[in-house]
């Protein structure tokens, strides 16, 4: 900002802005209010004129005091305030600012050009402002820092605004009269109390939609048509829902602190752990598929997919663990295992089929030699052959058949 090069302001860079919406005193709708406090003329002019293209009504100031009667007189929405001005510095027009039972919820935000480090920024935060922007800035970003705020005043005005309906509906003159500060200020209080007490209201319905919401989502958890289980490091339990309990026959409050390992048959957990392993690792994107022995089904076939969480955020937990979906499949594996059991007696069947097959052939084969040999031997004893074959057979010790 101008920290270093002083213009003296003119009479009518102090004046506030005439925007669409008119001079501050004949406002008709709630538009923004902001005050630009700077000890550079051409800084408060520029600023407020890129305020004004946006749609907020400005008014400038060039020093401390000057700032803290515009502030007083004008009551302005957000006072843009120059870290560094000739008179009062801008941390001690800031606390009186915010001293100001009247003032204390006028939004303050910082603005320098020298003062840009991390400790001087935390001291104007320290000082009760509501923000602090460093220049230079780009206006496109000084708008998107306003509005920021400005989202936050609209919500706080549209607070006020029900407190003071609600207070005139309670009480029969609530608004203060006269110039008596002790008024001002009890009507002030009066005020925070009834936003207070809408505050809280809207809390209760908040934290009552919240304990409905996580009371649907317990319900769907515990119903769910799969099981869920959270595993930590270790491989321990540390969450499970009720289906898993009921593919185990168990409560699943049980299961907490177990290793998921221990449910699985003698023989499966080995290859459980390994995929458990690799899923740690981020190496493993396939289901796994093991038996956990049930007392009242006996065995159970499961198929895992497991997946790695990087925290449970209802629970503020920060620490990666495992979250393993378990789906029952035991039908699904029971119809493997018949239908496997089939394949192997259909493979049976055939191999004994082409077995018969081949001694089949075979004798027939022998039965045709036999009439070959025979109406040789008619033939050479000058008889008519016996047998008639309609095709030649091969000779024999031959393996070729062919047509006769």
């Amino acid at each position: 900002m101008g920290d270093n090069t002083r213009h003296e302001p003119s009479e009518q860079a102090d004046e506030s802005s005439n925007g669409p919406q008119g001079r501050w005193g004949v406002l008709m709708e709630p538009i923004l209010r902001i005050l630009v406090v700077d000890d550079d003329a051409n800084t408060v002019r520029g600023t407020r004129r890129i305020l004004d293209q946006a749609g907020y009504e400005t008014a400038g100031a060039y020093n401390g005091e000057q700032a803290l009667a515009r502030v007083q007189a004008d009551r302005p929405d957000l006072v843009l305030l120059d870290r560094q001005l000739p008179d009062l510095d801008g941390l001690e027009v800031c606390r009186r600012i915010k001293s100001d039972p009247a003032l204390m919820d006028t939004c303050v935000v910082m603005a320098s050009g020298q003062h840009t480090l991390s400790d001087e920024q935390s001291c104007g935060l320290e000082s009760g402002a509501d923000g602090y922007i460093v220049r230079p800035v780009a206006n496109r970003e000084l708008l998107a820092r306003v509005e920021a705020f400005a989202r936050g005043i609209r919500k706080g005005r549209s607070l006020r605004e029900k407190a003071e309906a609600l207070l005139r509906h309670r009480t029969a003159s609530p608004q203060p009269f006269g110039d008596d500060q002790a008024q001002q200020l009890l009507y002030e209080v009066q005020v925070h109390q009834v936003e207070l007490e809408i505050q809280s209201d809207q809390l209760r319905r908040a934290q009552g939609e919240l304990q409905l919401s996580r009371n649907r989502y317990a319900q769907l958890y515990n119903e769910a048509p799969i099981g869920y289980v959270l595993l930590d490091r270790t491989g321990a339990i540390r969450q499970a829902n009720r289906t898993v309990g009921e593919l185990l026959g168990r409560p699943a409050k049980e299961l907490v602190g177990q290793t998921l390992a221990s449910v699985f048959a003698t023989e499966d957990r080995d290859d459980f752990l390994d995929y458990i392993r690799a899923l740690w690792e981020g190496t493993e994107d396939r289901t796994f598929e093991g038996r956990w022995p049930c007392a009242d089904v006996g065995i159970r076939w499961v198929e895992l997919c497991g997946r790695l969480e990087r925290g449970d955020v209802l629970q503020a937990v920060d620490e990666p663990r495992l979250l393993v979906t378990a789906s029952d499949v035991t039908q699904r594996k029971t119809s493997q295992q018949r239908l496997e059991q089939l394949n192997v007696a259909l493979q049976a069947g055939n191999d004994e089929l082409e077995r018969f097959n081949r001694l089949l052939v075979g004798r027939e084969m022998r039965m045709i030699e036999l009439k070959r040999e025979v109406n040789e031997l008619c033939l050479q004893l000058g008889w008519e052959p016996r047998y008639a074959l309609d095709f030649a057979a091969p000779a024999i010790g031959s393996s070729d058949v062919g047509n006769a």
